[in-house]
């Protein structure tokens, strides 16, 4: 028999059931487990009477026998019901196709450790990223984990494995850390006046907003897609708030907002005045000519950057992908202008604000919405490491003065 209970999280009441398994005859010890995250005691009460018929109709048992498919099928949805989000569970099932390419048709109880080792180097030696093999294992431990609760392994072969990385030269340490390669991370003043000049120039008629948006406020891409106008933005106090980023799989219908991935993410940003007025501008020039085009049907979603192109869209966000075809189309017209992304207007806000020598680390991480982030570091340091030599050079030329007195 189930037992369900609430509990309180920061999102709000979350639902639980608890249910004995019986005896695992692998061990000869009582087994139970614990099943989190329903929105409602309804979803807890149906996901414990599915998982006691497949107990009862010995569908899921102790012991059972299972190929890696169907075992990393079933942990997805397991992971599904856990009430994670839509874009987590899209990782997850992307990580599932690259491990059933190596263990698909192997029966679970059958994969070594060595065999799952040798899967992680392949992967190395395949070149893929060192982020992309570190999700992949994190989905593989889930799966078993998952099948050692339940009895489809006898041991967790993914514990001790280890992600092989390239042991790099002093030389390329030294690359890595050069001034030329965090600078091409960031656009310098100069650049970054080029390009906005561009994006009025060259740009739709939104470009110059969305991208003066971008480097003023250190937002990603995706959190300025899923602003809400009216929500989200105050005029009085002339500040930004990010509660939700934008998300989308399949057509421009399925479209959607979900919330940040990390707690850091939510966030309110303080805004210069003369960027609140040009959004200010921009709401009351959609207002005119698209919200009340009598000639046009526009579907008002409360978004404040839409598309007007698109016939059966007008009024639906953009996604990332919008954003950065936006950003290439401009840079096309400026090619000695230096290759960037939208998301890397970011390093410019953060390279922008270590200039101005008031901002900490600590200050210019909570605005971008992060607890720590490597590449973030490199280019504060970048930039004061320069200020502070900057700052040395000028006491020096005054030494000189005082030395010529001498």
């Amino acid at each position: 028999m189930a037992s369900i209970q609430s509990y309180e999280t920061k999102a709000g009441t979350r639902w639980l059931f608890k249910m004995y398994l019986g005896i695992n005859p692998e061990t000869g010890k009582p087994k139970k487990t614990t099943e989190r995250g329903f929105l409602t005691e309804k979803e807890a009460y149906k996901a414990a009477g599915d998982l006691k018929y497949k107990l009862d109709n010995k569908l899921v048992k102790f012991g059972k026998a299972m190929i890696f498919n169907d075992l990393a099928d079933e942990w997805l949805e397991y992971y599904k019901m856990q009430g994670n989000k839509d874009n987590s569970i899209r990782n997850r099932r992307s990580s599932i196709n690259v491990l059933k390419k190596f263990f698909g048709y192997l029966q679970t109880r059958k994969i070594k450790k060595t065999d799952y080792q040798n899967m992680l180097d392949s992967l190395h030696k395949q070149e893929y990223k060192i982020n992309t093999i570190r999700g992949i294992h994190t989905t593989g431990k889930m799966i078993f984990d998952f099948a050692m609760d339940f009895g489809m392994a006898l041991e967790n072969v993914t514990l001790g494995a280890k992600i092989p990385r390239t042991k790099l030269t002093v030389k390329e340490i030294e690359d890595r850390l050069s001034d030329t390669e965090i600078r091409g991370l960031f656009y310098e003043k100069d650049e970054l006046a080029t390009f906005l000049q561009g994006a009025k120039k060259w740009g739709e008629w939104q470009d110059i907003t969305i991208f003066t948006l971008l480097v003023y406020s250190g937002m990603r891409p995706g959190e300025l897609c899923a602003l809400n106008k009216t929500s989200d933005l105050d005029f009085e106090h002339n500040r930004i708030t990010i509660s939700k980023t934008i998300y989308r799989e399949g057509p421009i219908s399925n479209i959607t907002t979900t919330t940040p991935k990390t707690i850091e993410s939510a966030r309110v940003i303080d805004m210069d005045p003369a960027v609140m007025r040009m959004l200010k501008q921009h709401i009351e020039w959609y207002q005119a000519h698209h919200i009340n085009d009598p000639h046009q049907k526009y579907t008002e979603l409360g978004f404040l950057f839409t598309r007007t192109n698109s016939k059966n869209y007008r009024g639906y966000p953009f996604d990332v992908s919008n954003i950065d075809d936006k950003m290439e189309r401009i840079l096309k017209k400026m090619p000695d202008l230096k290759r960037l992304t939208p998301h890397k207007l970011r390093h410019t806000h953060t390279s922008l604000l270590a200039e101005s020598q008031d901002a900490k680390i600590e200050s210019i991480m909570a605005r971008l919405g992060h607890k720590d982030d490597r590449t973030t570091r490199q280019i504060y340091l970048h930039i004061t490491k320069h200020l502070k030599e900057k700052l040395s050079k000028n006491f020096s030329d005054v030494m000189k003065e005082f030395h010529n007195l001498s």
